[in-house]
């Protein structure tokens, strides 16, 4: 059977929004501000790379001037549970489940795991990354259904929820990157619009990656039906 392709997931991405875009721009922009978007995001990291030469990591959270150093670690270590939230916020709509600001909250009752969940990935990737730009690339993609993972399944330890994730990419890294990469054009003209538009188009990408995962875990469920359920 042939598995889904960008397309397909991005479609899916799009449905899932139909009625719901305000509220998705609105979760979306409150979980930036909150620090929700990390380098386990394996689109966001490839850009930085591409920019950068050098994963940023913790460092990126002191460029300029203490307030903003301060401001930009506290949110750092605040976002990890805040991303948590954030896909589990997208996550919901794809199942048409109910959804708001309030899904980005709900997850600081593990807010320890959660940190510990984005630091491990982060020193991971940034490991791979010593090793030139491609592995770094290819680490974060590995990795990227993590923070996924623990939003469905908060009994899961950072170690398990990295694990699974390796397990669940292993063949599918490319499918993930092709989707991301179907957004250029649209990222382009978020940019051209002075970054307004990536208010519309983040969202799109966010919803468009939980469909992916939702069809990735469901698979995997499939081929392992031992295994206990993921979520």
């Amino acid at each position: 059977m042939m598995m889904p392709r960008a397309w397909d997931f991005r479609k899916l991405g799009r449905d899932a929004l139909a009625g719901n875009w305000m509220m998705a721009i609105l979760v979306t922009l409150l979980a930036i501000i909150l620090g929700a978007l990390s380098l386990g995001n394996g689109f966001h990291f490839t850009i930085n790379l591409t920019i950068n030469e050098q994963p940023q990591g913790i460092w990126y959270y002191f460029p300029h001037g203490f307030w903003w150093s301060f401001y930009s670690l506290i949110v750092f270590f605040i976002g990890a549970a805040v991303e948590l939230g954030l896909h589990s916020y997208f996550i919901n709509l794809q199942r048409k489940d109910d959804s708001g600001v309030e899904n980005l909250f709900q997850y600081f009752s593990i807010f320890g795991r959660a940190l510990l969940l984005r630091l491990y990935m982060w020193l991971l990737i940034f490991l791979w990354s010593l090793l030139l730009v491609i592995p770094g690339i290819i680490a974060a993609y590995r990795y990227s259904m993590a923070p996924y993972l623990m939003s469905q399944n908060r009994e899961l330890t950072a170690t398990e929820a990295v694990n699974l994730s390796k397990q669940m990419t292993y063949g599918h890294k490319g499918r993930l990157f092709c989707l991301d990469i179907s957004f250029i054009g649209w990222i382009i003209l978020g940019g051209i619009t002075f970054g307004l538009g990536m208010l519309v188009v983040i969202p799109y990408i966010l919803s468009s990656r939980a469909a992916f995962f939702l069809d990735l875990n469901y698979h995997y469920q499939q081929e392992h039906a031992e295994q206990q359920p993921i979520g």
